[in-house]
């Protein structure tokens, strides 16, 4: 009985990333203390690079939507002069796929020598508008002779860091909604990371602000999907240990850069602290893909959990 309870806590494990099953087996059954999957090994770039399709899909200056992929997410991270943005496509069985990877650092400010100025997403509230041409209405050709084209369904940004970030953020979201034209507001999802680690995986939320006027950062119409970056982290670490085409598994294409896989590499998990980056260095691919899998779990956009990555789910959520 303990073997048969540990055996399916470890396929509930390795098939949505959740430990939570496989540590009350060993905890509670076993009496053994918990050491999470993520600390039993080191991970290095060089092993995620290894597994990259070498007859896959597009280049680096010209990419396509791989055959198989249903719908296709964008998320963003904001730095202090420029949006980092990740293109992932989605298949039947839960498998990911890193469509394009790039950065926008100019504005559409130009200064007296007709030169734009970098971006300022802390400073600049126009300077977010960017993101509607190069994101929220990109698109992608198809990976056969056809010309069509695949839009992205669903954007998920990152609405902390420098001071003033965030109150853009929300300026933005109401620009999308009142002013521009297209309904982009609702393909648009500003997200946030919860720093309890009890919380649950995802919570879309309307945070209120003290202040009235219309720079108050927030007036409870702006909505904010809180995300668990630590639970949402141990379930990528387990994706990225599956082998690719069995399900829930990151698929590289062979153009990516080495920085690319070493982004995926830098963060640890610290027990009872949760997964830190000691060394500070860059890891938006890994935090990309965290954000990536907080907006297909919410509801208001994808709505398809790690069970439930079934043919006829992935399709409606396509539609």
């Amino acid at each position: 009985e303990l073997v048969l309870k540990y055996l399916k806590a470890m396929s509930d494990y390795e098939r949505t990333g959740d430990t939570g099953s496989l540590k009350a087996t060993v905890n509670t059954d076993q009496g053994l203390p918990f050491i999470p999957p993520s600390l039993s090994g080191d991970r290095s770039p060089e092993d995620l690079k290894a597994r990259a399709r070498s007859n896959t899909w597009g280049s680096q200056d010209e990419p396509v939507v791989p055959d198989g992929v249903r719908f296709l997410t964008s998320t963003i991270d904001v730095q202090k002069h420029q949006f980092v943005v990740q293109v992932h496509g989605h298949g039947p069985a839960g498998d990911r796929y890193v469509v394009d990877r790039f950065s926008i650092r100019k504005s559409e400010r130009f200064d007296e020598d007709g030169e734009r100025y970098f971006l300022s997403p802390h400073a600049h509230e126009e300077d977010w508008y960017v993101l509607i041409p190069q994101v929220i209405e990109k698109s992608y050709p198809l990976n056969d002779e056809s010309g069509r084209r695949m839009r992205i369904r669903a954007v998920a940004c990152d609405s902390g860091g420098r001071e003033g970030v965030t109150l853009n953020a929300y300026a933005f979201w109401r620009y999308l909604r009142d002013e521009h034209p297209g309904q982009h507001h609702r393909r648009f999802q500003l997200v946030k990371g919860n720093p309890v680690l009890s919380a649950p995986a995802q919570a879309l939320t309307y945070p209120n602000s003290e202040r009235k006027d219309r720079r108050a950062a927030a007036r409870g119409e702006v909505p904010v999907l809180l995300v668990n970056t630590n639970m949402l982290k141990d379930r990528l670490d387990g994706f990225l240990d599956r082998v690719d085409g069995n399900g829930h598994s990151v698929i590289f294409p062979h153009w990516l850069p080495d920085w690319f896989y070493s982004e995926l590499t830098v963060e640890v998990k610290v027990p009872n602290k949760g997964w830190e980056n000691p060394k500070k260095l860059r890891n938006e691919a890994w935090d990309l893909l965290v954000y990536d899998i907080a907006l297909c779990l919410s509801p208001r956009h994808i709505g398809i959990d790690a069970d439930d990555a079934s043919e006829r789910r992935v399709m409606q959520a396509a539609l």
